[in-house]
């Protein structure tokens, strides 16, 4: 059971209750380890009469060991006991608003995402902020802003730069509840740490799979209208993966690019994401020595598992792997994590 604090529309706590919470964690782009970033809290009849239980409450969950965990009270509500309630995460906030009007903003990938948070927060503070953004791509470009809601114009904006994004949930000094968006082009740090199965060990593995597509030779182009003016990159290509896996194509499309340099920058960040496979897996982590410290959205660790079997005859894996999406389920204390091989 979790203690949660429920905040009212100023964002300063306004009650709490004891209850379980599932909850989940992801980098902007990636899936979710369950949930599609929604989960369901069940109240007990004691807590279901609380008057500060509303839809558009925010609610907190903090863990000695595991990042605060922040969301959303939003429809749907199961209204018999014991009552279902649907809480969204942190991002879910973005989702809710849009431009009025479509307008120009210039400037790196913080910058926009600065303004474009701003513009989020007029009229009705919803006490999103911008957090750490001095690792962003520093590229100058240029984003319309369009009727798409905020959240996804700025995740558009995010996998176009090669930028990730992490929601990181804190109290400031004057008891408001602040969701800090955190950009960079690579989240989190290498602990060095070790997670491996069998005896003795801290973690066990399931759903390793190889997926696609694998694209090698890449053309990027702009989306003017007209054909003269189109902007359009020479061809890329990784040549190692064409080799091991014969060469293929695609010519990728990118919104609003009016400098060549970016679309080549662009083009080259599409080809790295997808030369290769990718190779994921779900690592469910034990509670011992340090292994929930370190398991953190964008971290990366050294890998060991026995039992995969992998192309060209391969039998077992080590390698360093990153964690991009995280799931905690409380009633079994498990602590789900998806990770990515790479190097």
């Amino acid at each position: 059971m979790s203690r949660i604090v429920v905040f009212d529309n100023d964002h300063r706590a306004e009650g709490e209750i004891t209850a379980n919470l599932d909850r989940g964690w992801m980098l902007t782009g990636h899936p979710s380890v369950t949930g599609g970033g929604s989960t369901t809290l069940t109240l007990p009849d004691a807590a279901a009469i609380k008057p500060f239980l509303q839809f558009g409450r925010m609610v907190l969950v903090q863990h000695p060991r595991l990042p605060s965990w922040a969301g959303m009270i939003d429809p749907p509500w199961k209204a018999l006991l014991p009552v279902e309630v649907a809480v969204y995460n942190a991002e879910y906030l973005l989702s809710q608003r849009a431009p009025d009007e479509p307008v120009m903003i210039e400037g790196s990938v913080g910058t926009i995402a600065s303004q474009m948070i701003e513009m989020f927060n007029v009229g009705d503070d919803l006490f999103v902020r911008i957090g750490d953004i001095s690792n962003a791509d520093p590229t100058p470009r240029q984003e319309t802003l369009d009727g798409r809601n905020y959240w996804e114009q700025l995740s558009a904006l995010l996998e176009r730069s090669g930028c990730e994004m992490q929601a990181r949930a804190e109290k400031d000094a004057d008891g408001h509840l602040i969701i800090y968006l955190d950009i960079s082009t690579r989240i989190g740090i290498d602990t060095g740490f070790l997670y491996f199965d069998g005896r003795g060990g801290n973690a066990t593995f399931s759903d390793p799979v190889l997926s696609g597509p694998i694209v090698n030779h890449v053309i990027g182009i702009g989306d003017e209208s007209g054909q003269e003016s189109r902007l359009r990159t020479a061809p890329f290509l990784n040549t190692e993966s064409s080799e091991l896996y014969r060469l293929r194509s695609e010519i990728v499309q990118f919104r609003d690019v009016r400098e060549q340099s970016t679309l080549d920058r662009y083009s080259q960040t599409y080809l790295s994401n997808w030369a290769f496979p990718k190779f994921s897996f779900t690592m469910n982590v034990i509670d011992k020595g340090d292994a929930f410290v370190n398991a953190r959205l964008g971290n990366s660790a050294l890998v060991h598992i026995s039992n995969t079997y992998l192309p060209g005859g391969v039998r077992g894996w080590k390698g360093l792997a990153r964690f991009v999406a995280m799931a905690y389920t409380e009633s079994a204390s498990q602590l789900s994590v998806l990770a990515e091989a790479y190097g």
